[in-house]
């Protein structure tokens, strides 16, 4: 998977509040007048270094994965037909009610469909058969 300036900047971005409490802290300590060790901070440090590598594996796939939302990811869905399609009807799919239209010949109820295209609210079915 190819690496982008821009998901480096994504996952900065996100750490970014960790990084102001982590400095809020120091400040804190420093202002109130406890020592910390020098060992201490590159701790700190090569943990938050450590900490951005991480989330980097683990945003990094999420940014470029695929959405599917909307018709595109109701096509290839499985449905039970309510009211026989002849050649429109209706189908359930997913616990609800769709209009449906099929391609091919009548099907008739309690058969299952598999949609293969969705134009406007209507569904084209074709059978499971």
């Amino acid at each position: 998977m190819k690496r982008t300036v821009k998901d480096w900047l994504i996952v900065l971005a996100s750490l970014l509040d960790d990084a102001g409490v982590i400095v809020i802290i120091l400040l804190v300590l420093w202002f109130l007048k406890i020592p910390i060790s020098l060992p201490l901070v590159v701790i700190l440090i090569l943990m938050f270094i450590a900490l951005v590598f991480i989330m980097h594996k683990l945003i990094t796939p999420v940014l470029h994965r695929r959405i599917i939302t909307g018709s595109e990811g109701m096509v290839g869905l499985e449905g039970s037909v309510v009211k026989p399609l002849t050649p429109k009807g209706t189908i359930m799919v997913k616990g609800e009610y769709w209009k449906a239209r099929t391609a091919g010949t009548d099907i008739l109820a309690d058969e299952q469909v598999e949609i293969v295209a969705v134009n406007g609210l209507t569904l084209q079915v074709k059978s499971k058969k």
